[in-house]
């Protein structure tokens, strides 16, 4: 009987660990922008293409989960990442864009050096600053690119990431990152 018990007693030792394995992994999610300067305020200064042209920055966020039991990093591949931007475009319009409003009613601003109005258009038209949607490769790196007309010179871009962790529902970590960037000379 003092076998069975101490048999019993290491199965559920050993059943534990195994369920504690899962909860010692914490999400790691971040916007990674290596070759841009940030300003004393923290926004990032993204220098717009000389060229009159549209300007394309790469821009990273790595997803990964450490590891409390060893204190190591693991590198989460094909995770996918959703991207959101306040600025947007259209391609047939070189002089005004499109500010996006987050709140209880979302809405479009168009601005332009003279005019400035709520859109009231189809927003379906609007091309965003940047890609919806990327996965992570081998390293945890979610790659998109930032993709802005000459016209948003001056303005703040607002660039957010979200992603889903697997081990827990976000309440306490974040699933949900962003980063503000000035498009400058």
């Amino acid at each position: 009987m003092k076998n069975k018990n101490l048999i019993l007693l290491l199965s559920f030792i050993s059943l534990s660990c195994v369920a504690l394995d899962d909860d010692e992994l914490e999400l790691v999610f971040y916007i990674v922008v290596s070759d841009l300067e940030s300003d004393p305020s923290g926004y990032y200064r993204i220098p717009i293409n000389k060229d009159n042209d549209l300007t394309k920055q790469p821009i990273y966020a790595y997803v990964g989960y450490k590891d409390f039991d060893n204190f190591s990093f693991l590198d989460a591949k094909d995770i996918s990442v959703s991207w959101f931007s306040n600025l947007y475009y259209q391609s047939n319009d070189n002089v005004g864009y499109y500010r996006k409003t987050y709140g209880e009613n979302v809405s479009y601003t168009y601005v332009s050096p003279d005019t400035s109005y709520i859109f009231n258009g189809n927003v379906n038209t609007l091309t965003s600053t940047i890609e919806p949607l990327s996965k992570s490769d081998k390293e945890g790196m979610a790659k998109i690119n930032i993709n802005f007309p000459p016209q948003m010179l001056r303005d703040t871009l607002v660039i957010s990431a979200a992603t889903f962790d697997e081990y827990d529902s976000c309440e306490l970590d974040s699933c949900w990152t962003s980063m503000p960037f000035i498009i400058s000379k």
